[in-house]
C-alpha cells in the first residue's frame, strides 16, 4: 500500500513543481496606460542648457498610436522633452515603453510622484530603425531624484511620465524619435 502512494505522491509533487517553474518564466502581467487618446503632452527643450529645439506630436507610426519627438541640438542644448500627466498607482514593478528611431540615442524617462519628486532614469535605445522595448525597473533606484522631498523614494501615485531624447554623438544631427505602447508590468 505504501509502494503505490508514494508514486502518486511523487507525480503530483513533480506536477506542482512543474506548473510553479511555469508561472515562474511566464511574462508579467501588463496594463497599456491611456497616454494617447485625447492626452495632452507638454513639450520642454530644456531651457536650463540653451540652445535646443524640437516639438512633440501624437500620430500613427507603422499602424501605432505615437508620441513622436522631434529633436534639433545643431545650436546646443542638451535634451529635449516631453510629458502628460498620468495615474500609477503602487504595485507596477515596472514601466516599459517602446521606441522606435532612426539612430541609436540616449533615452531619459522621468516621472513625477505625488510628493513632487521627480526621479529620473537613463536608457539607451540601440535598434536603430526598428521598435525595441525600453524598461525601467521602479524597484531600483532612479539615476537622480530631485524635487519633493528629494529622498529618491517614490510617493505613489506617480503623476506624470515624461520621456527625453538627449544630447549626444548620435543625435548630433536633428532627428526624430516614436514613443508608443507604454504599459506597467507587474
Amino acid at each position: 500500500m505504501i509502494t503505490s502512494f508514494f508514486p502518486g505522491l511523487l507525480r503530483a509533487g513533480l506536477g506542482l513543481l512543474a506548473f510553479a517553474v511555469l508561472i515562474a518564466s511566464s511574462p508579467a502581467a501588463e496594463t497599456t496606460l491611456d497616454v494617447f487618446g485625447g492626452k495632452k503632452w507638454g513639450f520642454y527643450p530644456g531651457y536650463e542648457f540653451p540652445g535646443a529645439k524640437g516639438t512633440c506630436r501624437l500620430e500613427s507610426v507603422d499602424g501605432r498610436d505615437a508620441l513622436v519627438i522631434e529633436y534639433d541640438f545643431t545650436g546646443g542644448g542638451a535634451y529635449v522633452l516631453a510629458g502628460t500627466p498620468v495615474e500609477i498607482a503602487q504595485g507596477p514593478m515596472e514601466l516599459r515603453f517602446d521606441v522606435k528611431a532612426d539612430r541609436e540615442m540616449k533615452v531619459i524617462v522621468r516621472i513625477e510622484d505625488s510628493a513632487k519628486q521627480t526621479h529620473q532614469y537613463n536608457l539607451v535605445y540601440k535598434a536603430a530603425g526598428e521598435w525595441e522595448t525600453l524598461t525601467v525597473d521602479l524597484a531600483k533606484p532612479a539615476n537622480k531624484s530631485f524635487g519633493g522631498p528629494a529622498d529618491g523614494t517614490i510617493h505613489y501615485p506617480i503623476t506624470k511620465f515624461s520621456v527625453a531624447v538627449g544630447k549626444g554623438k548620435t543625435t548630433a544631427e536633428p532627428g526624430n524619435a516614436a514613443i508608443s505602447n507604454v504599459r506597467t508590468a507587474e
